[in-house]
């Protein structure tokens, strides 16, 4: 009997037509984000937030009137962007922003998120800025560098010195599929097993709804006006009455407490020494950025967000360190000067009661936060086009 010969060259051909064909599909013809509105789930706050980001980079049509807004949890939790555009949109003025936020960003993932935003030709990029964003020993390896770090993007901070990570950069820069490795996973597996969820809930004995509320776990509605209900319970909010009537900070710490907040803890570490401009490669990053706004044509405004002014009570020297806050207003004035962009400092823009912890703002906070930066860009807007800002 006579055996055919193998021929794995055209098997291997064979996979990569295919691989190419899937790429082609689900990100070229853009299937993939059509199938997959948002990540939930375990990955809510991390790889779901990257997600809606590059969603909004991928699909959303491209606009000669686009801006867009990087930054961390003070842009997810201060700036709430169906507000941000009602306001331009009042005030009958034809940009639109769209904000590009992950928790815990440093300025290296901010300035990757702008350089990524600048290939649909934005007229405008803000970076809301904060001094957290600047650790010294962030790590660089991030899930916003595992995606959006490649061959286009040549960021000091973080340099391909082998081979074998030049090679990396140059196929993430043009095999989505590769890059987008981790949403294919993510999502196959959100589906699956949202559908098989579903299946033994259609099987499951009703689910009975839990009593009624007495009066002492009930939030009062004017928490609601000032706290998300996911994000207070009535103990908590009782603490943050103790806390608004006496104004002393010790009060304070015990509301965030109450609130289950773990930031405390991280501020300790926050000082000119761990998280200054000197040395730091996140400072390198914000460079970077700027430079790389200005020789593509579109304006950049560095926004530094605001601060808790309860955090300038000298009972807060442990929490706070007022020497980092002043030095990276320092730096946002000089880069943004060197590179012909605009620093506005919003430190002191909202009252202590508008604040979660000593960067976040509550409810009231994030609507003053939405119209003040709403404004930012209307003014950009203006002097682009030739008017007073």
């Amino acid at each position: 009997m006579r055996v055919t010969p193998r021929r794995p060259l055209w098997t291997w051909v064979k996979v990569v037509l295919a691989l190419i064909g899937i790429d082609l599909l689900l990100f070229r013809a853009g299937l993939f984000f059509e199938w997959v509105p948002q990540l939930r789930g375990e990955n809510a706050t991390t790889w779901g937030l990257l997600y809606t980001a590059i969603r909004h980079l991928e699909i959303d049509p491209q606009s000669p009137a686009t801006a867009y807004v990087v930054g961390s949890s003070v842009l997810f939790l201060g700036v709430n962007e169906e507000r941000l555009n009602e306001v331009l949109e009042e005030d009958r003025l034809p940009p639109r922003a769209t904000l590009l936020t992950t928790f815990g960003a440093t300025a290296t993932d901010s300035a990757l998120l702008a350089a990524r935003a600048l290939e649909d030709h934005p007229w405008l990029v803000v970076y809301a800025a904060t001094a957290r964003d600047f650790s010294k020993t962030a790590p660089l390896d991030t899930p916003v560098s595992r995606m959006l770090l490649d061959s286009s993007t040549d960021l000091p901070a973080m340099p391909a010195v082998t081979g074998e990570e030049r090679l990396t950069l140059i196929v993430r820069r043009y095999w989505q599929l590769y890059r987008y490795r981790t949403f294919v996973r993510i999502g196959v597996w959100e589906g699956t097993t949202g559908l098989l969820a579903r299946t033994i809930a259609g099987h499951a004995p009703p689910v009975l709804p839990p009593p009624p509320a007495t009066a002492e776990d009930r939030l009062p509605p004017e928490a609601l006006e000032r706290f998300h209900f996911a994000r207070i319970t009535p103990e908590a909010y009782r603490a943050w009455q103790t806390w608004n009537t006496s104004r002393r900070f010790d009060d304070f710490v015990a509301w965030m407490r109450a609130n289950k907040s773990q930031a405390l803890d991280a501020y300790k570490t926050q000082r000119l020494a761990s998280f200054g401009p000197q040395d730091n490669p996140q400072v390198t990053s914000l460079a970077w950025m700027l430079r790389r706004i200005r020789d593509r044509g579109a304006r950049a405004v560095v926004v530094y967000f605001p601060e808790n002014p309860a955090f300038r009570d000298p009972a807060a020297a442990e929490y706070f360190d007022a020497s980092l806050s002043d030095a990276y207003a320092k730096l946002f004035a000089d880069e943004t000067a060197a590179t012909g962009a605009r620093f506005v400092d919003l430190r002191g823009l909202l009252p202590a009661e508008d604040f979660h912890d000593l960067i976040h703002p509550n409810l009231a906070g994030m609507r003053t936060l939405s119209r003040r930066l709403a404004d930012i860009v209307a003014e950009e807007w203006r002097a682009r086009e030739g008017g007073a800002p």
